[in-house]
């Protein structure tokens, strides 16, 4: 059996990565976890609100958002859903990554759209994911389809 590693270790990888490059982020703590009605109505009163990605980062004068997942053994909930869908909508990269390698990637390719960069082995959509705001087919990080040509350099 091949040990998966925890989303929260695929998470501090990414950070370790964006911090090497002096990008700015920061976590989004919709996850802390409380018992007390009383702080979960102070928090929903002050304004938080499930599902908004784990990440939010500004790299090269782009905002985007990454909603961390582990390579297996984890799903989406409705409202991450919508809220990546309300944010692309609003011309605002997100995705949902499975591992820090697709967030890298995903980064990577906010900062240089894979259009302009397939001979450095920008990402192939499966053409099942609709277009983007430019027109071009969109590719899912979480998606088996979605693939790296064979061609592509790993970044690390």
């Amino acid at each position: 059996m091949i040990d998966v590693p925890l989303e929260d270790d695929e998470q501090a990888a990414f950070v370790a990565w964006l911090e090497a490059r002096g990008y700015k982020f920061t976590a989004i703590p919709n996850s802390t976890f409380t018992k007390s009605f009383k702080v979960k109505k102070r928090n929903h009163r002050l304004g938080l609100r499930p599902g908004l990605p784990d990440l939010f980062i500004i790299a090269e004068g782009k905002a985007m958002f990454v909603e961390m997942k582990r390579l297996t053994g984890s799903s989406t909930s409705q409202a991450q859903h919508s809220w990546i869908a309300a944010l692309t909508a609003a011309k605002v990269p997100a995705a949902v990554c499975k591992g820090s390698a697709a967030a890298i990637q995903f980064v990577q390719d906010t900062l240089r759209p894979s259009d302009m960069w397939p001979e450095q082995g920008g990402r192939v959509s499966c053409g099942a994911h609709g277009v983007d705001v430019l027109g071009k087919p969109k590719f899912d990080y979480t998606c088996d389809e979605c693939v790296l040509p064979p061609n592509h350099k790993d970044p690390f």
